[in-house]
């Protein structure tokens, strides 16, 4: 549990799910992670495939044509009212240029699923758009995109 965030403060802390197909050989899906006014600290990203290799990159401040399918985020604390000011987009699209700050190859698994998981506490720009992008390596394979954050 990164820096005690989750017991602490668990009202600032929030989580999104996405899961989705990324189509075989070279396909791609961009994941938009939009920070609003408020400086987000990203607590945690977690990706799982199944069946193919792939890289995931996190991109910060690319030229991008902004997503408009937002994904439901949940605050931890069940007992709050708050809302996150940071989105995730499932449908951003025209993404280039950015500064790619995480670059990682999640192995495929015969045995079920392999999954990146980035626990690092990384303080984010605030204003600012990031990209989660997938590129498959290989067949079409069945994934997932856990996003946990504190505002």
């Amino acid at each position: 549990m990164a820096n005690g965030l989750y017991t602490k403060e668990p009202h600032r802390v929030f989580q999104a799910t996405y899961s989705f197909t990324l189509a075989g050989s070279s396909g791609t899906q961009l994941v938009q992670f939009k920070t609003g006014t408020k400086i987000p600290v990203l607590i945690e990203s977690q990706a799982t495939t199944a069946t193919s290799n792939i890289t995931l990159e996190l991109i910060e401040s690319p030229t991008i044509t902004n997503g408009t399918t937002a994904v439901n985020a949940y605050v931890l604390d069940r007992n709050s009212a708050n809302t996150a000011v940071t989105t995730l987009f499932s449908d951003p699209t025209s993404v280039s240029g950015g500064t790619t700050i995480l670059t990682e190859l999640i192995p495929a698994s015969n045995q079920g699923s392999s999954e990146h998981q980035d626990l690092f506490t990384r303080p984010l720009k605030a204003s600012t758009s990031y990209v989660f992008k997938f590129t498959n390596l290989g067949n079409a394979s069945p994934c997932l995109l856990n996003v946990v954050w504190y505002e």
